[in-house]
């Protein structure tokens, strides 16, 4: 069982241009910058070795933005980029999840990928991706699947239900 969040409280990042809650006791780790200037934010549990959960908030840089053809695009690089630097085996589509999701009043395209661990662990991950301006954005997260309804409801859909833009 997850715990339960006693509060939640207000994440910002100036650099990717969002406001969102997330769990009072979690940590909003300073934004990352990749060489090709994609920026991305994660939001964790301090102990992430007992708390498999985690959720980043992404932004496609102007330039690689210009080059991209869909959200669908985004969403299948994140779900092999998980994938390959987790180690993890047997990508599988799953096929009931919701094809959009409404964030901030705007439908935002979503993947959901089942994938397993060396050991065995089944982990769900759901990227969402959207075009915001000029730039994508992609919220990603994840959690093992024995738990990964728990961790919606107790984490995942107030971060999705607070998220907003601020740019």
């Amino acid at each position: 069982q997850l715990p339960t969040p006693t509060s939640f409280k207000k994440g910002t990042s100036p650099d990717l241009g969002f406001t969102m809650q997330y769990p009072s006791d979690w940590i909003q780790d300073t934004p990352q910058s990749s060489p090709a200037g994609n920026k991305a934010i994660a939001f964790h549990p301090p102990t992430q070795a007992q708390l498999p959960v985690f959720l980043s908030v992404g932004e496609i840089s102007t330039a690689n933005s210009a080059t991209v053809k869909s959200t669908a695009e985004v969403n299948q690089a994140n779900t092999d980029g998980f994938g390959s630097s987790n180690n993890l085996l047997n990508p599988q589509p799953v096929t009931s999840a919701p094809k959009q999701r409404m964030i901030g009043s705007t439908s935002w395209d979503e993947q959901d990928t089942l994938y397993t661990t060396g050991n065995g662990t089944a982990i769900h991950l759901v990227t969402l991706t959207v075009k915001h301006s000029k730039n994508y954005y992609n919220i990603l997260f994840f959690a093992p699947s024995s738990v990964f309804n728990e961790a919606m409801t107790k984490y995942y859909m107030q971060m999705l239900g607070t998220f907003q833009f601020t740019a």
